[in-house]
């Protein structure tokens, strides 16, 4: 869903004859799907949820509903839905866990501020467009004060994997090893 966010932001800036169509037909699509799972599966499967790709689908239906008037009232509850769940599932108090079962178990409580980022961003959007209420903003407030605290960087999940960590180990260990056998 975070395509159908820029191509809704870009048809919002300049319209374009084939984006319209791209918008509601994908978020016709991920509709099905929370139709068939409740929670939209990030990867083929329902669980685990990741939740910087998770709140994006409710982004994207915020955005989706500003292009079908028929279907603004659906797409909007959609969105709300996401984030009921993520505030029942997610929230520590202090920040959104980064992934988490459909049943609650938490399967992370390390703190990523690129996925608490996503999550700021949809809740930004939902209080704008009114989906939720302004409660809604002393979280956003405790996100971006610990954002802050970390300047705005910190580990991530999403791009690392157990390969990529073994090849910068390796990497890494290379060059301990060529420095301690043949010193400058």
């Amino acid at each position: 869903m975070q395509q159908v966010e820029m191509h809704a932001m870009a048809e919002l800036s300049m319209v374009s004859p084939f984006q319209k169509s791209l918008i509601l037909e994908a978020a016709k699509h991920v509709a099905f799907w929370q139709d068939k799972y409740e929670i939209i599966p990030y990867y083929n499967t329902p669980s685990p949820i990741h939740l910087w790709g998770f709140c994006s689908c409710a982004s994207g239906f915020i955005y989706a509903s500003k292009f079908d008037v028929n279907l603004k009232c659906d797409y909007e509850n959609r969105a709300k839905i996401i984030i009921d769940w993520m505030m029942d599932y997610a929230w520590s108090g202090e920040y959104f866990y980064p992934i988490v079962e459909k049943n609650g178990r938490i399967v992370d409580k390390r703190y990523y501020v690129r996925s608490d980022a996503w999550v700021f961003n949809t809740l930004a959007l939902a209080i704008k467009e009114q989906v939720v209420n302004d409660d809604f903003i002393s979280i956003c407030e405790k996100m971006y004060i610990r954002m802050e605290k970390v300047n705005f960087s910190g580990i991530e999940n999403h791009a690392s994997n157990l390969r990529i960590r073994f090849f910068n180990n390796l990497i890494t260990n290379t060059g301990i090893l060529k420095n301690k056998l043949w010193p400058k």
